[in-house]
């Protein structure tokens, strides 16, 4: 559902439904100057990760769009508007069962610009999970947890080229981190 609240948190209209199946959970939405970008967790096995653009007053502006064709379940979307285009960052399985960090591009109304971009490189159950990224103006940050609660960050050029290298930005000796979020 979508819902449109005031200032002072006060609900402005009706609760807009948005998707259509039972599941739908791990939402993440975006401004991008004109209307809404939303993406979610489409749930049940194999899961996936859909899009819709919403008007201001949170209208639908098109279909539900699937966005990725990764392998296996897809959790944890997180999206961003860079000012030409709307980048979602998740965390999905490879054909190896190997959970990684995948991102991929929508132009303005929604249609796919890029492949699956492999953000990480897990071999032998080290997972990346919770993915979070922000959009500066000129690059991309994400962070995301790695493992059993280590937390890493990089850097991506409008592209999604890696302009630095895996930053290990807390490790398990420092207790467990989990759901890494960055402004």
């Amino acid at each position: 559902f979508f819902t449109r609240l005031n200032e002072t948190g006060e609900n402005q209209g009706e609760d807009i439904k948005i998707s259509e199946t039972a599941v739908s959970e791990d939402s993440s939405i975006t401004w991008s100057g004109q209307e809404f970008g939303l993406v979610w967790r489409r749930g049940g096995p194999g899961s996936k990760i859909y899009f819709v653009r919403l008007d201001a007053k949170g209208k639908k502006q098109g279909d539900n769009i699937k966005v990725n064709n990764t392998g296996g379940a897809s959790l944890s979307p997180s999206i961003t508007w860079d000012g030409s285009h709307y980048s979602i960052v998740w965390q999905g399985e490879d054909n190896d069962s190997e959970r990684q960090i995948y991102l991929t591009k929508l132009d303005q109304n929604g249609s796919k610009q890029s492949a699956d971009l492999t953000l990480t490189s897990n071999s032998a159950g080290n997972y990346s999970l919770e993915p979070f990224f922000v959009w500066t103006g000129q690059e991309y940050g994400v962070a995301w947890q790695q493992g059993e609660g280590t937390i890493y960050f990089i850097r991506l050029d409008k592209n999604g080229n890696k302009k630095s290298n895996e930053q290990l930005i807390s490790d398990i000796s420092q207790g467990k981190a989990k759901h890494p979020n960055i402004a």
